[in-house]
């Protein structure tokens, strides 16, 4: 099933991620190896359990997403639990112990509970599924939006991004994990979408990020121009790249050479 260009409100996960068009989450494979993106996409990996934890969250805060299973149980080490766990998966049920459950009921208040953030998730539209054509080379892209909050007026259109994170939302943590998980590009990326799509002529994206710890403490965030600036190059760098795979075919893995490595600045002290 593909999609045609447009601003979707009930399109299904499974049917959202079978799409072939281009998302953020596969320019990042890119990025790595086309090899990596190719076993991606013909190979699609389960959720980790850490990963399980944060769509739990998503849905309690989102209020839609993904069915969530409790099991009562202290540990995953028992073959009871695991069973159980195994046969809710299989149903496409998230499972979570009992005890992670409440904490992620905590979490989940917490970010209700916050200033801004509360505002933010108070009116708006769920798990936004966008297609469009890309403007310089007409190829599909798509991504899917935790939160996309209703337009007042003349407002700009705001779009919301809900993470979990072990840190305690410090700054210097927050701009590493950007860094790290190249959510400047997820920036641009989803801006850019709702652009193209005539939902505003400067879109805002913003972070939402609570930590997984106590006391959960939430941070709201939006990238400066120089980060996005740097998020769009590197998407654009995935894009040429994807279609430089897809004319010839090939998807190929790091050069066949002798890799000259130097130990990391910190072994060396």
């Amino acid at each position: 099933m593909t999609f045609a260009p447009g601003v979707y409100l009930d399109v299904d996960e499974p049917d959202y991620f079978a799409d072939p068009a281009l998302s953020n989450s596969g320019a990042k494979s890119l990025l790595t190896s086309p090899a990596v993106y190719r076993d991606q996409v013909d190979n699609p990996k389960p959720p980790t359990k850490s990963m399980e934890l944060g769509t739990v969250v998503h849905t309690l805060v989102l209020g839609t997403g993904s069915r969530i299973g409790v099991v009562d149980a202290d540990a995953w080490t028992t073959k009871a639990a695991k069973e159980e766990a195994a046969e809710m998966r299989a149903r496409g049920t998230v499972p979570v112990l009992a005890h992670q459950f409440e904490t992620a009921q905590k979490i989940a208040a917490r970010v209700r509970e916050h200033d801004i953030a509360g505002q933010l998730f108070a009116d708006g539209d769920p798990e936004v599924s966008m297609w469009w054509r890309d403007s310089e080379t007409d190829i599909m892209r798509r991504c899917r939006i935790d939160w996309m909050m209703r337009r007042r007026g003349g407002n700009r259109q705001v779009l919301v991004d809900l993470k979990t994170t072990a840190t305690h939302c410090e700054a210097g943590e927050l701009a590493k994990a950007v860094a790290r998980y190249l959510y400047h590009m997820q920036s641009w990326w989803y801006c850019d979408g709702a652009q193209t799509l005539g939902l505003g002529a400067d879109p805002a994206f913003v972070f939402v990020f609570v930590s997984t710890t106590s006391p959960h403490l939430v941070r709201v965030v939006e990238l400066d121009a120089e980060a996005v600036a740097v998020g769009k190059q590197l998407a654009r760098q995935a894009i040429d790249r994807f279609i430089e795979c897809t004319n010839a075919g090939v998807w190929p893995g790091w050069p066949p050479t002798i890799t000259s490595l130097s130990l990391p600045r910190w072994a060396m002290r």
